[in-house]
């Protein structure tokens, strides 16, 4: 479960506040534009972040911030749920 605000079109700032179930994993998604950072800060739960090479833990209150033009993805690998705030900003 994920809601995001509404941005214009052209828009280059983007909040998302993501929602994962205990277990669930997205997986590696594919890499965004060049240019394009994300920030994540976690609010519930404990995220890893996952990268081809590497793995980031985070617990609440932690943050993140990575250039988003490689393969990444997000998972919950315990029993409790986890929430996170993401801000993507993308290049002009």
């Amino acid at each position: 479960m994920s809601s995001n605000s509404s941005s214009l079109p052209g828009g280059r700032v983007e909040l998302i506040y993501h929602y994962l179930p205990p277990g669930i994993s997205t997986g590696l998604l594919p890499a965004y534009p060049p240019g394009t950072e994300k920030q994540i800060v976690v609010t519930i739960g404990n995220l890893v972040v996952e990268f081809k090479e590497t793995k980031a833990y985070l617990g609440p209150g932690d943050s993140l911030f990575f250039l988003a033009a490689v393969d990444h993805g997000f998972a919950n690998q315990t029993a409790e749920p986890c929430g996170y705030f993401m801000v993507i900003s993308r290049g002009a």
